[in-house]
């Protein structure tokens, strides 16, 4: 049990904390080595963790970003606690190693706050590839555009392809990496490869990599992607801007036969980026025969397709949801289960069918209502049985986790514009979060929607934003298609949805 229990958790958090253990078999599979360790933490298909640990190295990804503190894609090597880990960071402050500690909001709480790029990652066991596509607001805020994956040195033996190299510590220096070349750390009997497979800069050409030691304290060195390097280089909406990370671990690079093969091997192994000016797709050969593939369009904010892309789990152990079967027998889960289908019932009975020739408009009380959200019928101008919003005083700032979701059946696939009916009664009730998912992959992700104007009149607005005022082009597949409205300040409230092959208001 905890000898300092938390006095705010509640009794029952308390006597789960202090009383539960994993049964005897369990233990077997938490101890085996190498396992595969997966988990999703939201409903969206790309909201996983994936981590691969074998005896003497771990690599791990998470599917997407969640806070602008991630790390995630890592590299654990062995050694004390004191070792720095590898790990991904997008840098926009130029502080490549997450060090510089600034104000969040306006109180007195300091973070290491850096950027949140989209981001899409695969892992197939001992291999990752990682893809980060830099937003256009970030590259006007900020002084510089990098993506870096730090590592610990010095290690026992650095390689960039076949040429070994080495850093004086009092000697800053720039390796430059060659596209597609590898570079090679060892740790030990711990071994990482890494290639860039694409990158490119605010300009439209090839970004540029190097291996950097910059004389930090922390006992690092970086390998650096460059997008730019001075105030104001806007990314347009047209051409992605970012880079893809291949990333293998090797658990037997003590033996110098084995490791100097495992070394060619990745260095000759078929990687490929293409970019149609439409979409770009990245893809790899794993060591296994498995393709890693990550495919996105454009405007770039989204994920198209990918795989490998594990199986849905709680918390799964080499395959065995072992999170699942822990929390399957609890009361509040199995109620929140009943709640669930029967608010997903509803959204199935209420499928929408958009045709591809004319604008389709439906009430927004008709799908699944998740609280904190609620349907309210004391607005005489909303249509059909009401409204939905979450309660809020107007004026005071509040959120909640609250949604209203809705299924839509797409005829033709193409691009579609969505715009709704609302009240934005003051500036801390004027926003919702927006998501549209298709039947494999998200195609906005929790996208926050600022409304136009504030008013308490009933009026339309796009679901747009500086780039695309007359709203963001949605490209939706043949098929079902889920639309979801999430809160993001309460008061805010929705009447009706519109969805149109036309950009522009109604």
């Amino acid at each position: 049990c905890f000898t300092n229990p938390n006095p705010n958790a509640t009794p029952s958090l308390l006597w789960l904390q202090s009383s539960w253990r994993p049964a005897p078999e369990w233990l077997q599979e938490l101890q085996a080595a190498p396992r595969l360790i997966t988990q999703v933490w939201g409903p969206s298909s790309n909201e996983y963790r994936v981590m691969w640990a074998g005896k003497h190295v771990a690599l791990s990804i998470a599917g997407k970003t969640y806070h602008n503190m991630d790390a995630p894609m890592v590299v654990n090597f062995p050694g004390p606690q004191s070792l720095p880990r590898g790990y991904f960071i997008a840098d926009g402050r130029r502080d490549p190693y997450g060090k510089k500690a600034i104000p969040e909001g306006n109180g007195p709480h300091r973070k290491t706050l850096h950027l949140i790029p989209y981001w899409y990652a695969v892992q197939d066991g001992q291999e990752a590839l990682g893809l980060v596509l830099h937003r256009q607001e970030d590259s006007r805020s900020y002084p510089t555009l990098e993506s870096h994956f730090v590592l610990p040195y010095p290690g026992d033996e650095l390689f960039i392809g076949e040429r070994a190299v080495s850093f004086d510590a009092k000697a800053p220096a720039a390796l430059p990496v060659a596209p597609g070349e590898a570079v090679v750390i060892r740790h030990g009997a711990a071994a990482a490869a890494f290639r860039v497979v694409w990158g490119q800069n605010t300009i439209r050409e090839p970004a540029a990599v190097a291996l950097i030691h910059d004389g930090n304290p922390y006992g690092v060195i970086r390998l650096t992607v460059a997008h730019h390097d001075q105030w104001g280089m806007p990314i347009s909406a047209d051409a992605p801007v970012g880079a893809a990370f291949w990333v293998r671990v090797f658990d037997q690079a003590d033996n110098a036969e084995l490791f100097a093969r495992w070394r060619r091997d990745f260095a000759a192994a078929a990687a490929d980026a293409r970019y149609d000016g439409d979409s770009l797709a990245i893809t790899a050969q794993a060591a296994s025969g498995q393709t890693l593939r990550l495919l996105t369009y454009k405007p770039f904010m989204t994920l198209g397709d990918a795989e490998p892309i594990p199986e849905r789990a709680v918390l799964a152990v080499n395959g065995r949801d072992l999170g699942g079967e822990y929390l399957a027998g609890l009361p509040a889960v199995i109620a929140y289960k009943e709640q669930l289908a029967e608010a997903l019932k509803r959204q199935e009975e209420n499928i929408l069918t958009v045709l591809p020739d004319r604008a389709t408009i439906w009430e927004a009380e008709s799908g699944a209502i998740f609280p904190n959200m609620v349907l309210a019928k004391d607005e005489p101008q909303a249509f059909g049985d009401g409204y939905v919003w979450a309660p809020g005083a107007p004026g005071l700032r509040g959120g909640g986790a609250g949604y209203v979701q809705h299924t839509l059946q797409i005829v033709k696939a193409g691009l579609y514009y969505l715009s709704g009916r609302v009240i934005a009664p003051t500036p801390d009730d004027d926003s919702f979060f927006v998501s549209v998912s298709g039947e494999k992959f998200p195609i906005l992700e929790k996208f926050a929607w600022h409304l136009p104007m504030l008013s308490t009149e009933w009026y339309w607005a796009m679901v747009a934003d500086n780039s695309n005022p007359d709203g963001i082009p949605l490209r939706l597949p043949e098929g079902k298609v889920t639309v979801r409205i999430q809160v993001r300040e309460d008061g805010t409230k929705i009447d009706q949805l519109r969805l149109s092959p036309e950009p522009g208001l109604p």
